[in-house]
């Protein structure tokens, strides 16, 4: 399931927080597996960083993640900004952590993905080369990583 966020172009951390926990009553007892892609990435950092999700995740992807401010092209993360030091609370929450980030992403420095697994040092990074913002169709690795639980 895909939540539909309020205002995606003047995105609200809050906003979204109320949104997206009004889906726990959906969650059963499959596998949870969690995904974000850019502002959905570093939405799903705050959330695990700062809340108990309520439970145990079993796989938890984010792509192309921003992590601060720093070289986003005149753009903020606004209030999605977490404090680092409360990352290993997400570390504490999923099974598995994997980080994907391409060196030639237009839009998400690459350096953004590299603070993060500094500070996520369980988390597998998968780096690739020609990617951008990872806005094709089809993301083979993803769902290669997802059926191998």
């Amino acid at each position: 399931m895909i939540p539909e966020m309020p205002c995606k172009q003047n995105a609200n951390y809050v906003a979204w927080k109320i949104r997206f926990e009004r889906h726990f009553l959906f969650l059963n007892n499959e596998d949870t597996i969690l995904i974000g892609h850019s502002q959905w990435a570093v939405f799903l950092t705050k959330r695990l960083s700062e809340n108990q999700f309520p439970k145990k995740v079993k796989q938890l992807h984010l792509v192309s993640s921003v992590f601060d401010d720093n070289n986003l092209d005149e753009e903020t993360i606004g209030n999605f900004a977490f404090d680092p030091k409360n990352l290993g609370n997400i570390t504490n929450q999923c099974e598995k952590i994997i980080l994907y980030h391409s060196k030639d992403d237009d839009i998400v420095p690459f350096r953004h993905s590299e603070e993060l697994k500094k500070h996520l040092p369980k988390a597998t990074f998968f780096i690739f080369e020609d990617k951008g913002h990872f806005r094709q169709e089809e993301f083979p690795k993803l769902l290669e990583n997802i059926k191998n639980k």
